[in-house]
């Protein structure tokens, strides 16, 4: 069996956006295909690298169906998001797009089943059987026309290729092909991911047998990690890692983390006055029953 990249998701409450299902497509991870779907009020688009920001907006301006550049925070591999008015024929709007002078490439928007943004760039990440020679993995990669970007380092055989205009494909489909060949182990598109979760459950199997710990919110066992101790005074702790949110962002603070249980300190990745704990990169306890990752 092929083996691909694994990609964890949390439990999640689908979000409802507006899509067509019929512009689905897949991916192949873990040896199982995984199905996408598109958002057809958006697409992605990259253009050549000659084409200054002026001309861009003039390109862009052209096209009627795009409304206006999204700036979502998912764009990927210098694609810019951009909005669409309603579309009858998705597929042939992006056809019509890709033909515009200096679009270089043009991808849809898509989305995971839980509506999730899951973008896709032009580089996807190859694994060539190790008994695959190099001339062999030169000629494929000239017949699809992509690019080597680079060989993984400690990885034989292993490549980062790039999708350009002379293949007419979009990225997900050459993925595809190329996880289909018999000379690869796998092929995976590299793309740009937001997980989010929307709610959560705890699972501790383990508790019963741990007679000295106390959760902050609700008894789990009478005695604390202090009575077992037989501390009689405070004790502060100090923990060097990724900020936390104590309300001092404004965006409120978890019940297990109130501020009067987080003391002033420093914030040591980025310059910031006050200098409280905080930082964008959130880690630990999360934020409004929210959990949030850091692209």
């Amino acid at each position: 069996m092929k083996k691909g990249i694994k990609y964890v998701f949390g439990i999640l409450i689908l979000i409802v956006i507006a899509t067509n299902s019929s512009f689905g497509q897949f991916y192949y991870s873990g040896g199982q295909q995984n199905q996408l779907f598109v958002d057809s009020q958006k697409v992605c688009i990259k253009f050549k690298t000659i084409v200054n920001p002026n001309d861009q907006t003039i390109i862009l301006d052209s096209i009627p169906e795009i409304v206006t550049v999204l700036n979502d925070g998912f764009s990927i591999d210098g694609f810019v998001i951009c909005s669409l008015s309603n579309v009858t024929g998705y597929n042939t709007l992006l056809n019509s797009v890709l033909s515009v002078d200096g679009i270089s490439l043009v991808e849809p928007y898509y989305l995971t089943s839980f509506g999730s943004p899951y973008l896709v760039g032009d580089r996807f990440c190859v694994a060539f059987e190790s008994t695959i020679d190099q001339p062999t993995i030169d000629s494929i990669n000239t017949e699809f026309g992509v690019e080597v970007i680079h060989e993984l380092v400690g990885m034989p055989n292993v490549f980062v290729l790039r999708n350009n205009t002379t293949t007419s494909l979009g990225l997900l489909e050459l993925a595809k092909i190329y996880y289909e060949l018999s000379q690869t182990r796998y092929a995976h598109p590299i793309v740009k991911v937001s997980i989010e979760a929307h709610s959560y459950k705890l699972f501790d199997y383990f508790n019963p047998y741990q007679p000295h710990t106390k959760k902050v919110i609700g008894v789990f066992n009478t005695a604390s990690v202090w009575d077992f101790a037989g501390l009689t005074e405070s004790v502060t702790v100090a923990v060097i890692d990724n900020g936390v949110d104590n309300g001092a962002l404004g965006e409120g603070e978890h019940e297990d983390l109130p501020a009067s249980r987080v003391l002033a300190g420093r914030n040591l990745v980025e310059s910031v006055l006050p200098p409280v704990p905080s930082n964008q990169d959130y880690h630990g306890p999360c934020r409004n029953h929210k959990c949030f990752s850091h692209n």
